[in-house]
């Protein structure tokens, strides 16, 4: 983005103006000090004011060289290594010094980063940094420090045990991490590991390694699991889908066997639907027909390899999880006909302990919870709708900082009730899921996801959240949304919208057919949505299931 955003590199300027006025100050506090002794964890501190100034001059560095240069030119590459070397000495000189912050592996992970670049990708020298600075970590665990190391390691990996040892490194060490689920620094971690896991989940997958293969399934089902606890194993066979280097590759997972499927695909109808669901389209039925139909043709072969089944869990990953596979062509039919085949993640409940938010064991249990915004305006209509079911209604507005929603009124207008319609706004953020949640009230008032996951809704069978975004995947984890946030809270099937809807036009359409539906089987949703998607598959195109 550097070069590209004016504003980034006005903060990247100030950034590095503030750490050069830090740098000064603590060299001139050091002369003051000069007649004292000053111990050798406070020159480690001090040696990171060096270390920042000078990720900042390489920064600039960078952004001065142009965009689509890769490689800076060998003088300034000259330049930059001595730099490095002169830190490294310093470095060097402390390596017996007490480190409580870390700081030796802060300032290891960056000099890692500039051998590397400057030795055109493979350094001995980096290596034998890395390999220290791994072992202090293993001995004084620090979460973002340690990561970052695992991931510089994870590039460098030759053979296929390595990879597979480094990833399930990395993936136990941020199951364990005291981050909140939902959290933002949940979401750094994601934005910064998602790119390096899928492409070393591809490279597992091309390997003819079944230990790879399984390695590959494994890591796939971490990530979409790293915010959940996993429910009792089932028998059921698990489809884990991920674009990446120009193949779709499909990992069935079924028992103790994992089979590998990959087809090359063209990115062109991949991206088109990303726009799709960044950017709405302001025709909801003319625009989703061509870009199905683009993507049914282009995914076929996969769409084949999970119809073997007639009963599959889905579990797409990044981009995968923008396309509404229940929604594709097979054979003339859409996939849902006929087949049990739904979302695999998000698992039951969060790692967290749940709230003391609880439900009357006692009370009656059916009937239909309707939650409503009324700035939709689409209070009568709904009511109508459900006006042959037991249903309670509670109504909210996103306009009116008086009438906000809260977990407790949540909580509350589904006590008692096995069905959830929620006719509201929803909102996402593509590069920071703990933003996304259900505006409430004026300015940016909401109800959170982490908010939302907290309840208790174990005893709702089912939900569908007809907003826009409802349903949508954060660009580098699919459980990153409203509906995903109701499924951690328990509820069994759940139905969101991957991108924006039109409020009077396609979720009125989706109520009355899921009235239709409920009609006849009360407590199937699961099989409802399927059918529903199998009669207007087009028009149905932005709904998306997450169901057990």
């Amino acid at each position: 983005m550097v070069g590209i955003d004016r504003s980034l590199d006005r903060i990247i300027e100030r950034g590095r103006r503030q750490r050069h006025e830090a740098a000064v100050a603590a060299n001139v506090q050091v002369h003051k000090m000069a007649r004292r002794t000053i111990r050798p964890e406070d020159r480690l501190l001090l040696l990171e004011f060096d270390a920042l100034t000078f990720d900042c001059d390489v920064a600039t560095l960078l952004k001065r060289t142009g965009l689509g240069q890769e490689e800076l030119p060998r003088a300034r590459w000259r330049k930059v290594r001595k730099k490095a070397d002169m830190l490294l000495a310093k470095l060097d000189a402390l390596s017996d010094s007490p480190d409580p912050e870390n700081l030796f592996a802060a300032v290891t992970g960056l000099l890692v980063r500039i051998y590397h670049r400057s030795d055109g990708g493979r350094s001995p020298r980096a290596r034998q940094l890395l390999d220290a600075a791994l072992t202090r970590c293993e001995e004084q665990p620090t979460g973002n420090v340690h990561l970052g190391l695992l991931m510089l390691r994870l590039r460098e990996c030759e053979t296929v045990s390595e990879e597979i040892e480094f990833a399930s490194r990395i993936t136990l060490l941020l199951r364990d991490s005291p981050a909140p689920v939902f959290s933002p620094e949940r979401a750094g971690y994601m934005t910064y590991i998602a790119d390096e896991i899928t492409h070393a989940i591809a490279r597992l997958a091309f390997s003819g390694d079944p230990a790879a293969h399984r390695c590959a399934a494994g890591l796939a089902r971490d990530m979409s699991n790293w915010f959940t606890t996993p429910s009792a194993e089932d028998r059921v066979p698990v489809a884990h889908i991920l674009i990446a280097n120009r193949h779709a590759i499909v990992l069935i997972e079924h028992a103790d066997d994992v089979r590998v499927h990959a087809f090359p695909v063209a990115v062109e109808p991949l991206m088109a639907l990303a726009s799709l669901s960044i950017h709405p389209p302001v025709d909801e039925i003319d625009q989703p027909r061509e870009n199905r139909q683009r993507l049914s043709a282009e995914l076929r072969f996969v769409l084949g390899a999970i119809a073997e089944y007639d009963t599959i869990r889905l579990n797409p990953l990044r981009i995968a999880a923008w396309i509404p596979w229940t929604a594709l062509k097979f054979d003339k039919r859409t996939l849902a006909e006929g087949r049990n085949i739904a979302w695999m993640n998000p698992f039951p409940q969060l790692v967290a302990a749940t709230s003391d938010r609880t439900v009357d064991d006692e009370q009656p249990i059916g009937g239909t919870a309707l939650v409503m915004d009324d700035s939709l305006g689409l209070h009568d209509g709904t009511v109508r709708a459900f006006k042959d079911a037991p249903n309670s209604v509670t109504v909210f507005s996103s306009d009116d900082p008086m009438s906000r929603l809260t977990p407790e009124v949540l909580q509350q207008a589904c006590r008692g009730k096995t069905g959830l319609v929620f006719f509201c706004h929803a909102s996402s953020d593509l590069h920071d899921y703990s933003l996304a949640g259900i505006p409430t009230g004026v300015k940016s008032s909401r109800l959170t996801l982490w908010e939302v996951a907290e309840l208790d809704l174990r005893h709702v069978r089912w939900a569908a959240v007809i907003a826009c975004e409802s349903g949508r995947p954060n660009s580098f984890l699919p459980a990153t949304s409203v509906a995903h946030a109701l499924a951690c809270a328990g509820v069994d099937v759940v139905v969101g919208t991957l991108w924006e809807i039109g409020a009077r036009t396609t979720g009125p359409k989706f109520l009355k057919a899921l009235r239709r539906e409920l009609d006849r089987r009360p407590d199937d949703l699961a099989g409802g949505f399927r059918r529903i998607q199998r009669d207007d598959p087009t028009a149905m195109m932005a709904f998306s299931l997450i169901a057990r």
